[in-house]
């Protein structure tokens, strides 16, 4: 207690405890009092653009601390700073220890600042399918993970939306890494709807499906070609052909076979000769195609009202025999019911003469 601030120099300290009964130890301290603190500001730095970089400055115990300046600098009253912004070129720093009773203490710092890359790239997204190209550049060397490529493009074939990391140097030793995502896009599910077959006495439209965009082929038999359900103007066969593009720029294609016929007349003959000699010994019905017909009810009577012959299928003939009994010269009446292709029904009367 009462102890004066002791000047300059070497003291050694003794201490000396006795106890009641007369028993004694002691312990002595070798105080150094000197008015120079430390102040080590580290060793200069060569660091990159762009990096935190953490100062770390060596002082007295118990003393104070200021770096100046303090631009760049989490705080200067602190002996490990993080250095955040940082000019190319050089950046000098001094630091001033401080303590009650001692001189001020000063060290300084230089730090040289390299120019790092800067990386430029951007995000791919494609159709599945598709080859990407994938660009970098503002270094000298590149290294892209995890394909290992060291070039400044990369050509993956992808199934999958998939990220790379490229990793760029230059040739100060600085680097920079970015992130590149490509986005995988699957294909419209593009349909031209189904095959169709009609009789051209039918309005059709194409039922495309599946896209955002539509373009049909050939464009001269419809009424427009640029929609999903264009109207069909002229009424010929055709394969129509249709490219669908989605909302990500994807396209499918899809075709579709739509087959004009004519169904609105059929053709029975007047007369026919079941003599075997090869000429017209059967009678049958015709039409234009044999997809007009639905169903079919073809009935023959004689002059009694007799039916002496029927079909429900048009491929079936009639050879002139009833109950398998060859019938004689006549003329004979039919009727016929035919549901087309249109859903429409056609009813024919008329008289067939047998001529043996």
């Amino acid at each position: 207690t009462n102890a004066k601030q002791p000047q300059i120099g070497i003291y050694n300290y003794t201490l000396t405890i006795t106890e009641n009964h007369g028993c004694s130890n002691y312990d002595g301290i070798k105080v150094t009092v000197d008015t120079t603190l430390q102040a080590n500001a580290g060793g200069d730095l060569t660091i990159c653009s762009g990096i935190a970089t953490t100062l770390n400055a060596t002082i007295t115990t118990g003393s104070s601390i200021v770096w100046s300046p303090a631009t760049g600098l989490t705080s200067n009253t602190i002996s490990s700073p993080t250095l955040n912004f940082a000019t190319l070129n050089f950046l000098n720093y001094t630091i001033t220890v401080s303590a009650p009773g001692c001189n001020d203490a000063t060290d300084n710092l230089t730090i040289q600042v390299l120019q790092s890359p800067q990386l430029i790239t951007s995000n791919v997204s494609i159709c599945i399918g598709t080859i990407p190209t994938l660009n970098v550049s503002g270094a000298d060397h590149y290294n892209w993970q995890p394909t290992g490529d060291t070039t400044t493009t990369l050509s993956p074939s992808l199934q999958v939306t998939t990220s790379y990391t490229v990793l760029g140097t230059n040739n100060n030793g600085c680097t920079d890494t970015n992130t590149v995502q490509i986005t995988v896009h699957n294909l419209p599910n593009v349909s031209a709807g189904n095959n169709i077959t009609a009789s051209t006495s039918l309005k059709l439209t194409l039922q495309g499906s599946g896209a955002s965009i539509y373009l049909w082929s050939p464009a001269s038999n419809l009424e427009h070609d640029d929609i999903a359900t264009p109207i069909i103007t002229n009424r010929i066969t055709q394969k129509y052909n249709l490219i669908g593009t989605d909302n990500n720029g994807c396209l499918n294609t899809d075709s579709v076979y739509i087959k004009y016929i004519k169904c609105d007349e059929v053709f029975v003959p007047e007369a026919f000769s079941p003599n075997q000699d090869g000429n017209n010994d059967e009678l049958e019905i015709k039409v234009e195609d044999s997809q007009c017909i639905q169903t079919l009810n073809f009935q023959i009577y004689d002059r009694w009202g007799t039916m002496v012959f029927a079909t429900v299928t048009p491929d079936i003939k009639w050879d002139g025999k009833y109950q398998n009994i060859e019938l004689a010269d006549a003329v004979f009446v039919y009727k016929i019911d035919i549901k087309n292709v249109d859903n429409l029904t056609i009813t024919q009367k008329g008289n067939i003469s047998l001529i043996r």
